[in-house]
């Protein structure tokens, strides 16, 4: 039993500490909207930085609610949406970073 209250223990600072990277990274992100206001690529990073945000916290907070209790596959499937919805959030964040990187970053120069 003190194995896995160490792992919860362990999961939780994880998961806090990833959470603060994020919101980080979306203060981060503000910024460079407010100064490429004309832009879409600092737009998509924060869309995309806010959807990992959503998906962390969900990841996080949904299964305390004991909804899973009952099933595993109920669990595993949740576990799955949020991986598909995590995995659309990175990549708007990618495409985001790409046209930044490409238009902004060279006009700046």
């Amino acid at each position: 039993m003190d194995n896995i209250n160490n792992a919860a223990i362990h999961f939780s600072i994880a998961g806090i500490a990833i959470t603060l990277f994020q919101i980080v990274i979306i203060v981060a992100c503000i910024f460079i909207v407010t100064k490429y206001r004309k832009s879409v690529g600092p737009k998509l990073l924060l869309v995309g930085s806010l959807l990992c945000l959503m998906a962390t916290l969900a990841n996080s907070i949904l299964p305390l609610f004991n909804s899973f209790q009952d099933s595993d596959m109920d669990f595993l499937k949740f576990q799955v949406m949020v991986t598909y919805f995590n995995m659309f959030a990175f990549l708007v964040f990618t495409l985001g970073f790409f046209i930044f990187a490409i238009n902004d970053l060279k006009k700046s120069e």
